[in-house]
């Protein structure tokens, strides 16, 4: 039987959406813009929503609380089609929630609020278990490392192919248990710190390699906004220049180019080519405030592509 369906592993929780004409500084005061309670997700939302718009299958296994939020963010999973049967509400918790800010250039700053972030063993079991016939998995680390790591090497156990976004950046290197590990130049720095390497001179491509040896030789996709991406394959270098734009809103975007990558790989294509498709929807994101609204359905997503691949339209600009 061929394998089909996406696990995620992750977070869960909604985010307050902050527009700022720019960042304060320190000891700084400044009025917002605006400020909306109804559009930003944790990254497990934010990816288990695009995934459904998407038309993929996918269960998101995690823990909430019993409140308010929780019956925010699960609605956007509902409304996505994602299987919420391993959603577990415990009333003694408080769903995960943060505040990002956006300047008016569309770039993001974002507080995580504390919480019990954990997933219980027994319920990841519980999950995989059920859904070993699965073609991938996703985790991070919004989620308690540990935990996330145990749903991996799970998960590889079975023959999915394994995704991690290890942000925030926590202790552990050894990453041999993910197929695919996802992140940007701020995470890429901090784990070869966390590495002892030193980055240097070293250009973004060497960085690929560099965090490929140092976290046990997982494929690399290291996301650079408005640059792009370098993707490292087993050692082979590849990657596209950044998609112009008329940035509204950068957070959430590097969600929807994992959960797109993994939409073409579910689909048959090889990881190069996700990642090219993960680069335009990724853009196309970006031109939505909050991260919700900007994970188009697939219907609208391929004409908006197509028109961009022929240069039809520029997008926003």
């Amino acid at each position: 039987m061929e394998r089909e369906g996406v696990v995620l592993v992750y977070s869960h929780g909604a985010g307050q959406n902050v527009r700022v004409d720019r960042l304060p500084a320190a000891g700084e005061t400044r009025r917002a813009i605006s400020w909306k309670l109804d559009r930003d997700g944790c990254k497990g939302t934010n990816i288990a929503v695009a995934l459904g718009r998407l038309h993929i299958k996918n269960t998101l296994v995690t823990k909430v609380g019993d409140d308010v939020w929780a019956d925010l963010c699960t609605g956007w999973l509902r409304e996505a089609g994602t299987d919420i049967s391993c959603v577990v509400r415990d009333k003694n918790l408080e769903t995960a929630t943060g505040v990002v800010f956006v300047d008016q250039e569309g770039q993001n700053s974002i507080v995580l609020g504390e919480g019990d972030m954990s997933v219980p063993h027994d319920l990841i079991d519980r999950a995989l278990d059920e859904r070993k016939d699965s073609r991938i998995f996703i985790t991070g680390f919004e989620i308690d490392e540990e935990d996330a790591l145990y749903a991996l090497r799970k998960a590889k156990d079975y023959g999915m192919t394994t995704m991690l976004n290890p942000s925030p950046v926590g202790r552990c290197l050894d990453f041999g248990a993910a197929d695919i590990v996802f992140v940007n130049e701020v995470e890429a720095c901090q784990i070869l710190e966390l590495a002892g390497v030193k980055k240097g001179d070293s250009n973004w491509e060497e960085v690929t390699e560099l965090l490929r040896r140092s976290c046990h030789g997982p494929d690399i996709v290291l996301t650079l906004g408005e640059k792009g991406y370098v993707l490292n394959e087993k050692g082979e270098i590849s990657g596209e220049k950044g998609i112009d734009v008329k940035v509204v809103d950068t957070s959430g975007a590097g969600d929807a180019f994992l959960a797109a990558a993994a939409y073409r790989l579910h689909q048959g294509s090889n990881l190069r080519e996700a990642c090219k498709w993960g680069n335009m929807y990724a853009a196309i994101s970006a031109g939505y405030s909050g991260t919700i609204p900007g994970y188009l359905p697939l219907e609208e997503v391929e004409e908006r592509m197509e028109k961009l691949v022929s240069g039809k339209e520029h997008f926003y600009g």
